[in-house]
């Protein structure tokens, strides 16, 4: 028998008590089942700091989800799902039976309109699988309140699939904060879920649901008991926002002087005095740097992986040489370079205009006479040397430039990267993962690998690079189902790679 809105209404106020004796410091929010801040398989009013990036597994019987959610705006958490509902074929008959179980994405949204008070709870607004097949769509609004310093309750309703009234308490202990304990009314209305008579849903209970809660560090885990069903939800949370993980976009900040300078007959006799420009150059992130004095002119060859505009990174340069090159250098010459191949030369063959402008004495547009640029593109990216002369001031805003270079740096899970001022480097990945979804052999196949990477600098232009693959774990190889390529002298098919043996 199906419990109708008013009846699962009436077992809420012997879970939810008497919302009193408010405080104003509000629990961490936690995932549920469906990858949105939630109690156990519901959602509540509350979303995850900005910032943070979730990814989890979770089971509640029929229902096994892989999941992930980021809140990306302040009041904004977006989140997605990819669900197998056991013992569901996906096709009748022969036809594709290694796809396996019936498989469904859905997409859910939260907004927060209120925040947490000292008098008032977190109130939010939110929807379940908003678009495409929506097997699992449904809206509601959730409100949740700390009280006692230790609970916190939560009170919603939701339509269609959410079927009316729903709420719950999570305990954190104040002597325990890592752990949890849960009690909510699963409002979930399974008997209505596509094939809910194969799947086994036809026959399962919400209302009272328990659960135990354990979380260390960014890594948690829950396990649920409810309606005879055992379930759980394994989760990781990233918080983007921590220095750690922020993109290092920021340039470095401006050279300052540290010591006079000398003339240009003291560098000669000195060696020291180049190689402490070197330092300096170094010291801001330049790599792979040379300095030469020929005759009056200071020449350097050099390369910046963290500023993305060049012509940045040789305005930089050139305000170090200035400052703390010879006193009385007739001209300055910058090639920059990308793997020890020269991209441009910038020849400034009036340092005291160079000086003036960096002081926003004189213009961009007057500097320019003064400024001989020579690139190694085609012709078609050419641009006026005023426009690429005014890139190169940090401190006159974001002009745009005739010539952008950036690292090719493959993001990955994790990986530690060491690099010396001459670019060699180790880069060294111990596990990353691969997802490969929706393939007619079989819906869901991963990759699991570590990967090594060496470059070696031997000289000018002459680089020894290498990297060795090794496959942890994967079922990549399993696929049977040949490649759809045309091209027969591309050996596209990724399982046929996988199958040649564990090293790469």
């Amino acid at each position: 028998m199906t419990a109708t809105p008013c009846a699962r209404a009436s077992v809420l106020p012997c879970m939810m008590g008497v919302l009193l004796c408010l405080l104003p410091t509000p629990l961490p929010a936690q995932p549920s089942t469906t990858g949105q801040t939630g109690l156990i398989n519901m959602p509540d009013g509350r979303i995850d700091p900005e910032g943070t990036l979730r990814f989890g597994l979770s089971y509640n019987k029929p229902y096994t989800a892989l999941w992930s959610s980021i809140t990306f705006l302040p009041r904004l958490e977006l989140s997605a799902r990819y669900t197998n509902i056991n013992d569901a074929p996906a096709f009748q008959g022969d036809e594709n039976a290694d796809f396996g179980d019936y498989k469904d994405k859905a997409f859910d949204a939260k907004l927060l309109l209120l925040r947490e008070s000292r008098w008032l709870p977190a109130i939010s607004a939110g929807t379940q699988d908003y678009m495409g097949t929506r097997l699992f769509a449904a809206h509601y609004m959730a409100m949740s309140k700390r009280l006692f310093g230790d609970l916190d309750v939560t009170l919603g309703y939701g339509t269609k699939r959410i079927d009316g009234l729903f709420g719950g308490v999570r305990y954190n202990p104040s002597w325990h904060r890592k752990l949890e304990l849960l009690l909510e009314y699963d409002a979930y209305g399974y008997e209505q879920d596509l094939l809910a008579a194969e799947s086994g849903a036809l026959g399962k209970r919400g209302g009272a649901t328990f659960g135990v809660g354990y979380r260390m560090g960014w890594f948690g885990i829950q396990a649920a008991y409810g309606g005879g069903d055992v379930g759980g939800n394994l989760s990781v949370s990233i918080p983007l926002n921590r220095k750690e993980f922020i993109p290092k976009i920021d340039e470095p900040a401006p050279f300052r002087v540290r010591r006079g300078q000398q003339p240009a007959a003291a560098w000669r006799e000195n060696s020291r005095l180049a190689a402490a420009l070197r330092s300096d150059l170094e010291m801001q992130g330049y790599k792979n740097v040379h300095i030469v004095l020929a005759g009056g002119t200071v020449r350097a060859s050099l390369t910046h992986p963290r500023i993305f505009l060049m012509g940045r990174a040789v305005g930089r340069a050139a305000r170090t040489i200035l400052l703390a090159g010879p006193a009385d250098a007739q001209a300055i010459e910058i090639i920059y370079t990308r793997n020890d191949l020269p991209l441009a030369t910038y020849v400034f063959s009036d340092p005291a205009q160079l000086r003036a402008y960096f002081d926003g004495e004189i213009s961009a547009e007057r500097l320019s006479r003064s400024v001989t640029i020579t690139r190694a593109v085609p012709a078609a990216m050419e641009a006026g040397t005023e426009r690429a002369v005014s890139a190169m001031d940090p401190e006159r805003g974001k002009p745009a430039t005739a010539l952008e270079t950036a690292e090719d740096n493959e993001g990955h899970l994790l990986g530690f990267k060491w690099e010396d001022r001459r670019l060699s480097r180790l880069h060294v990945v111990p596990f990353n993962v691969r997802l490969f979804v929706n393939d007619p052999s079989g819906a869901f196949h991963y990759d699991i690998y570590s990967l090594a990477q060496y470059r070696k600098h031997f000289g000018r232009g002459f680089f020894l690079d290498s990297g060795v693959r090794f496959t942890l774990l994967e079922d990549v190889s399993k696929v049977r189902q040949g490649s759809n390529s045309r091209l027969p002298h591309v050996r596209s098919d990724i399982a046929l790679y996988l199958q040649g043996g564990r090293l790469n």
